[in-house]
């Protein structure tokens, strides 16, 4: 797992961001409704499981990069 290059840097009553390779990314609960309501230690457990996935394994959330590219448009 290549953890270190990725982070949750903030959480907000509309979303959270996540820093990911230098690059930051806004995960809105509209677009991503999984994070909302969860415990704040599941929601900051990000992994990346290979380049470019990331996982958080308490909400049992798998999100591509291309997929947060899309909604950060």
């Amino acid at each position: 797992m290549h953890n270190d290059n990725v982070e949750v840097t903030r959480i907000s009553s509309l979303g959270i961001w996540l820093r990911a390779h230098n690059k930051k990314f806004f995960l809105s609960y509209h677009d991503f409704p999984r994070f909302k309501n969860k415990p704040l230690l599941a929601v900051l457990h990000v992994e990346e499981t290979m380049p470019g996935d990331f996982y958080w394994p308490e909400i049992d959330l798998k999100i591509p990069t291309s997929l947060l590219l899309h909604s950060n448009s």
